[in-house]
């Protein structure tokens, strides 16, 4: 959060308003995105993926392309399987 935005809502909520809110957004669990985007193409599939690992920050992310459906299920196996990961580190 930018401290610009932090001191408007410093200044609306006051400074007890603004700790409880930081302190809950500190312990908000993560929410990812994955979307898939399937176009048909004469003969073929064309699978567009496009993943962002946490909503809350505006990142850019390659979209990665597929035309056969196993790599694409493969690719989204690993992503969710990527936060597994990430809770045993």
């Amino acid at each position: 959060m930018a401290s610009s935005q932090i001191g408007d809502i410093k200044q609306r909520l006051g400074d007890s308003a603004l700790s409880r809110l930081l302190l809950v957004a500190r312990n908000r669990s993560r929410v990812a995105v994955c979307i898939l985007r399937v176009e048909v193409d004469p003969g073929r599939l064309i699978i567009t993926m496009t993943v962002n690992r946490d909503i809350a920050t505006r990142t850019t992310q390659p979209r990665t392309r597929f035309t056969d459906t196993n790599d694409a299920i493969a690719a989204v196996a690993e992503f969710l399987e990527s936060f597994t990961l990430d809770k045993k580190s």
